[in-house]
């Protein structure tokens, strides 16, 4: 029978290993870009300037905030989920933060044609609360209620949000912004992937 306290070799890492530096250098990162004169522009999802060779701006844009609620909410969802992520699984939560930045921004340049600029750390800030919620499920934890609310609250989150057509908690100058439902969806497939083959060690 497995074990609710038992974890794989990867979940219980070294505590340098476990450190978790990706989190904190998002973190930063999103700080340094709100806080450079230059930078969020520099950095930001256009699409014009996308479609004429500035696709860096795809993976960038995440680091983009457009105010200082937008920035610490998405700021305090990463910090919380990515730290324990990456004490859980490091190697996995670290190729999470990459290839959510690819999928959230090729989702939304496909996807949202009539989107002209985009930023933010929701969608990869979603992935890491499905990331999170998926490993302690399939770990079957004595909390497993616990992680199926959450992603419940998750879901709620994006229905509502979609159907307002503003965001629940972040608050912009332009009241014409609006919260990306695919950003967030896009996020919890990357967080998903990030999982792919995984399974907790049993002990019998």
């Amino acid at each position: 029978m497995a074990s609710p306290e038992t974890l794989s070799t990867e979940s219980k890492p070294l505590p340098l290993v476990a450190w978790p530096w990706a989190t904190a250098a998002v973190i930063v990162a999103a700080l340094l870009v709100y806080i450079i004169p230059g930078a969020s522009e520099l950095l930001v999802y256009d699409r014009a300037r996308v479609t004429q060779g500035e696709w860096w701006r795809v993976l960038t844009s995440h680091w983009v905030h457009f105010s200082v609620s937008h920035l610490f909410w998405n700021a305090l969802v990463v910090a919380v989920a990515g730290s324990w992520a990456e004490r859980l699984l490091p190697w996995r939560a670290r190729i999470l933060y990459l290839v959510a930045a690819g999928v959230i921004g090729a989702a939304l340049h496909a996807l949202e044609p009539s989107l002209a600029r985009y930023g933010g750390l929701s969608g990869v800030a979603a992935g890491l609360v499905v990331f999170l919620a998926m490993v302690q499920l399939r770990r079957g934890t004595d909390s497993r209620w616990f992680w199926w609310t959450v992603l419940g609250l998750l879901v709620v989150k994006i229905v509502a949000e979609t159907l307002l057509a503003s965001p629940l908690l972040a608050r912009f100058p332009d009241p014409a912004m609006r919260s990306m439902a695919i950003a967030h969806l896009a996020g919890a497939v990357a967080g998903t992937m990030a999982l792919r083959r995984y399974k907790p060690a049993t002990k019998a």
